[in-house]
């Protein structure tokens, strides 16, 4: 029976019951380290299965760490806001293997910026492979119940694909959750999962590249036996891969890239631009409408506020993504946006 730390003297066996002092354990596991630390404090050992869990909000990961390890640390959300605020560490025992559970925020996060998220996960990666500590499998999360993915997720799975890189794909699984146990909706799923496979800007070029894929169905609070039992069979076809860099990691440490001057990050840069663009043409075309009708003013000031906000976000992203050597570019043109729409926004109210 696999048995899986929680604390220091309190073990939950696959059942979900906790067994108290490793007296009960008969000697089994003796050098186990607490369950979760900062990605800074974990220490890990040369033979540690490392897995990283990367997926938008509310697509299952914080569950299927509390499920896998029965820590009651990973805090599940009931709303779709982000519970992992920073790159967090699990440890358990999975047939005989420590296992460290690595979670990420998603690019999507609620209470922090695309780009500290990027740049945390690049420095993470590259600071693992300095020390020789190579991944053994990424697990992509996505939620079968999304009837189209939106362009954000779109966009965080080519960053995705840029961060691995096609030679770390057969280390990739492409996790579906949320499924329903059964009936239509499940049947409604199956299809769903089908386009997900075949379309090319979703899972089909990572599949053709070796990633492997794997469903994981909602759980009642009762079943949590079988809930670990799938979480450990769902980690333990990643026990079967060869550990390797991701390409970010090369890019970094062997070419000794920043992490703006990446794949992922070049094409996060590009977004960015555009965003910027996006903002100017917006402001203009508002000021227009505004010109031209008393009627709707209000309303187009209201827009006007909301670009502001943007504006000014998305210049602070461009700042930290583009680097030290081009931040003062990218905050003169933010600047300049932001400028915009305060004037406009002056000559609305006047």
């Amino acid at each position: 029976m696999v048995k899986v730390a929680i604390e220091s003297n309190v073990w939950r066996d696959d059942s979900g019951s906790v067994v108290s002092g490793f007296e009960d354990l008969g000697g089994e596991f003796d050098d186990v380290a607490n369950d979760t630390a900062t990605a800074s404090t974990l220490e890990h050992e040369n033979n540690d299965t490392i897995i990283l869990l990367i997926g938008q909000t509310g697509t299952g990961k914080t569950t299927f760490i509390y499920n896998a390890t029965g820590n009651p640390n990973a805090k599940i959300g009931e709303e779709l806001e982000s519970e992992t605020s920073e790159i967090s560490q699990y440890d358990l025992f999975v047939d005989g293997h420590r296992v460290i559970l690595v979670d990420t925020p998603g690019f999507d996060d609620t209470e922090i910026p695309d780009a500290d998220i990027f740049r945390n996960l690049a420095e993470w990666l590259a600071k693992s492979y300095q020390e020789g500590k190579l991944i053994a499998g990424i697990i992509y999360f996505q939620r079968i119940t999304d009837n189209r993915l939106s362009k954000t997720a779109k966009r965080n799975i080519f960053t995705f694909k840029d961060i691995c890189g096609e030679g770390f794909m057969e280390n990739v699984m492409l996790l579906s959750t949320l499924w329903a146990r059964d009936g239509a909706e499940k049947m409604k799923q199956m299809k769903r999962e089908e386009r997900y496979k075949d379309n090319q800007d979703y899972w089909k070029s990572m599949i053709d590249q070796g990633a492997k894929t794997d469903r994981y169905r909602l759980y009642d609070p009762h079943e949590f036996g079988d809930a670990q039992r799938r979480a450990h069979e769902i980690i333990s076809k990643i026990l079967e891969n060869q550990p390797q860099t991701t390409r970010i990691q090369q890019e970094m440490v062997d070419d000794e890239k920043k992490p703006h001057e990446t794949t992922a990050g070049l094409h996060l840069v590009s977004e960015i631009d555009k965003l910027q663009e996006k903002f100017e043409v917006l402001i203009q075309d508002l000021e227009d409408k505004a010109n031209r009708s008393e009627k709707d003013r209000e309303q187009y000031k209201r827009e006007l506020d909301d670009l502001q906000r943007q504006a000014r976000e998305a210049k602070v992203q461009s700042q930290k993504l583009h680097g030290t050597y081009k931040a003062t570019v990218m905050a003169a043109i933010g600047a300049v946006v932001v400028s915009a729409a305060a004037v406009a926004a002056a000559a609305l109210s006047s």
